[in-house]
């Protein structure tokens, strides 16, 4: 069905309807569609902050259309393995996602950040951001020492100690490899 067909029986089919056809084909009827030279599939404007910047485009294509976009081939290989048991599998969908992530920052060659101060502060506020939880469960899996923020503090870590116990951890086991 062509997008004029859908849009002119979207205007003629009443509310109900009209979503009806909207979430089958994807088309509304637009003012624009009266101009005979209008064409829908050449005259949309491609809105880059929505497409590109929020990841709409790459969405569009991995999800909807089922085309995934091709690999530039130049993924980092992991530099590090993580030996870790299967606890973490029994966490919330978000504490997964939170995990997965961690596991792929240490994974990944961090050699070249961590060699300044500020590399080292980027990937410590980058690794505290994620949930308390998980990081003390990498910790605890690691067995790595969460590093207080100020030495005489006692008490439970907080997420930026176990973040500075984990960059120490890589930096130790990078220099090792």
């Amino acid at each position: 069905m062509s997008c004029r067909r859908a849009a002119k029986q979207y205007r003629r089919a009443g509310p109900s309807v009209g979503e009806t056809i909207v979430a089958e084909t994807g088309v509304r009827w637009s003012q624009l569609l009266r101009l005979p030279y209008f064409d829908p599939s050449r005259f949309v404007v491609v809105d880059p902050m929505h497409n590109l910047f929020l990841g709409l485009l790459h969405e569009h294509f991995n999800k909807i259309l089922g085309l995934p976009l091709p690999k530039d081939g130049k993924e980092a290989k992991p530099v590090l393995h993580l030996p870790l048991s299967e606890a973490w599998k029994n966490l919330g969908p978000n504490e997964q996602k939170s995990m997965r992530r961690l596991i792929r920052w240490l994974e990944l060659p961090m050699c070249k950040a961590l060699a300044t101060e500020d590399g080292r502060q980027m990937w410590q506020k980058r690794l505290q951001q994620q949930h308390k939880a998980v990081l003390g469960l990498l910790c605890h899996e690691l067995q790595v020492s969460s590093i207080p923020t100020h030495p005489a503090k006692t008490g439970n870590p907080t997420c930026a100690d176990y973040a500075r116990g984990l960059v120490h951890w890589v930096c130790i086991n990078v220099n090792r490899l």
